[in-house]
């Protein structure tokens, strides 16, 4: 044979062995298949198909099929079905529950910022609580956690943001086969990363009378005031403070606050830059600009 012909099955999804109701023939035992499951016939379409149906032979004998082979073959492809079905609606719990957890995450991320000047012990604390719960969920499910960083976003939510930088950092952390001690590090910068901006007014920001070089000068001094903030509290490890403070850095020094290049850097610095810089590609605050 040449070419296959797509076709069309006329019966309910859960009355064939196929995955689809659609789809192009590619082997004889699929066409064994459609006979031992006793579809009467099939639906043709042309325009997907790399072969013409072959015309009807009213006088051709009905073709002889080996019942024991085809039948051996249905019940294989019907159990592959049904573990894949089942495999799906797992997926879709999962999915259903990862979303929860997230959501849950996100409002707690809300209000732990909204503490931060206020009570900082308490809120970092809170943040350690968060990362736990986060991490567990990517080590289980990583797969669905970029589900939903990846998800559109009604606002420029600096929340959303802060944890989509801490769970695409911790992922690629997974990815290149750190510790979890060096992920979990890596999340909670994410997480931490812009606290600083709380102490720049939102003026420096949306007020067009502020000069472009005073606001540059303001505003990339965020790394800075994060660390005045970390310095208060205990828990949180050298490594994390260095990898906040560094988060704008770039290899080849044309990064902020300090232009260190990739030898002087953290080195897992340039995770958390890249990603927040992939962010902010994504998520601008002109959202005209958004790639």
């Amino acid at each position: 044979m040449t070419g296959w012909c797509y076709i069309k099955l006329p019966v309910r999804w859960n009355a064939h062995p196929f995955m689809f109701n659609q789809f192009k023939i590619t082997s004889e035992n699929q066409i064994t298949l459609l006979r031992q499951a006793k579809i009467p016939h099939v639906y043709a379409i042309p325009s997907k198909s790399t072969a013409d149906p072959l015309p009807v032979n009213e006088s051709e004998s009905p073709a002889i099929i080996d019942t024991v082979q085809d039948t051996t073959l249905l019940k294989n492809k019907l159990g592959d079905k049904e573990q894949q079905i089942l495999a799906m609606q797992q997926h879709r719990r999962a999915i259903k529950e990862c979303e929860k957890a997230y959501q849950n995450a996100l409002g707690r991320v809300r209000s732990l910022t909204s503490k931060i000047q206020s009570r900082p012990l308490l809120a970092i604390d809170e943040a350690q609580v968060v990362m736990a719960t986060m991490t567990k969920a990517l080590l289980e499910k990583d797969d669905l956690i970029l589900h939903l960083v990846g998800d559109d976003r009604d606002d420029m939510d600096s929340h959303q943001h802060a944890i989509s930088v801490c769970m695409l950092s911790m992922m690629i952390g997974k990815k290149l086969g750190l510790s979890p001690a060096q992920i979990s590090n890596l999340g909670t910068a994410g997480l931490l990363h812009d606290i600083g901006k709380l102490k720049i007014p939102s003026q420096f920001y949306t007020n067009k009378d502020v000069s472009p070089a005073k606001r540059k000068f303001v505003i990339e001094k965020h790394p800075e005031y994060s660390i005045e903030f970390l310095n208060n509290v205990p828990s949180v490890n050298d490594d994390v403070k260095q990898l906040i403070q560094e988060h704008h850095e770039f290899a080849d020094g044309s990064g902020f606050p300090k232009g260190l290049k990739e030898d002087k850097l953290h080195p897992h610095s340039l995770i958390v830059s890249m990603v927040n810089m992939y962010e902010k590609l994504c998520y601008p605050y002109d959202e005209k600009k958004a790639i």
